[in-house]
């Protein structure tokens, strides 16, 4: 495989006349965060952001690794959200950031 090169869900790593190697993944344990209105949606993105927690976005939902502490925040905000294991389509990644 070529250096940087990503594998997804549903990649074919190998395949012959008798053969087929598919890559699958593993369900994680995640909160889909369902924000009502872009009010809701910005105060909670600031929140999450400062713990520069690594987010996907899929329709209408923020999806975050299960974190008790964010599962808290968002109980105290009143932000609809639903623990759910799910297969993601990309790795969470933390991005690098200091603050200066």
């Amino acid at each position: 495989m070529p250096n940087h090169a990503e594998l997804h869900a549903g990649d074919i790593l190998y395949q012959d006349d008798r053969h087929l190697i598919v890559l699958d993944v593993l369900p994680e344990d995640i909160l889909a965060i369902k924000p009502r209105t872009i009010q809701e949606m910005g105060v909670i993105a600031h929140q999450l952001g400062n713990r520069h927690l690594p987010a996907q976005f899929e329709d209408n939902e923020m999806i975050v690794q299960y974190d008790y502490l964010v599962e808290e925040l968002l109980k105290k905000l009143a932000v609809p959200y639903e623990r759910q294991k799910r297969k993601m389509k990309k790795a969470f990644r933390h991005i690098g950031h200091h603050h200066e």
